[in-house]
């Protein structure tokens, strides 16, 4: 009798649904939408999508059971001055891509900020 699953069974639960290519590009038609408002890809996406730890991150998510979500956030700084004349959103958008949930204040990030600079 000859066995059909001879391939081992971990292999087979950490393999990949789809490539990170095809996901990534994905996520490059996707996130625009939701988070721009817009259709076109924005440039900070574009670089982080292509991110050595964002890559990582995504091979991780696809073939990992354990690793149930993605999590795209998209960060705009402003300046004060900017707020109140109220200028729009220029380049200074960036996109940070994890699976893993961080906490913070960002009350506490831009104190922080102020105080490195």
């Amino acid at each position: 009798m000859s066995d059909t699953g001879d391939a081992d069974p971990q292999q087979a639960a950490t393999q990949a649904v789809i490539e990170v290519t095809t996901f990534a590009n994905y996520l490059r038609r996707v996130v625009p939408v939701l988070l721009e408002d817009a259709e076109d890809t924005p440039e900070a996406l574009i670089i982080t999508l292509k991110d050595k730890n964002t890559i990582e991150c995504m091979k991780k998510f696809l073939g990992d059971p354990q690793v149930p979500a993605l999590f795209v956030q998209r960060m705009a700084a402003k300046d004060d001055t900017e707020v109140e004349s109220g200028e729009g959103e220029s380049d200074n958008v960036s996109y940070f891509i994890t699976s893993e949930v961080q906490y913070t204040s960002s009350k506490a990030n831009r104190y922080l900020s102020r105080s490195i600079q």
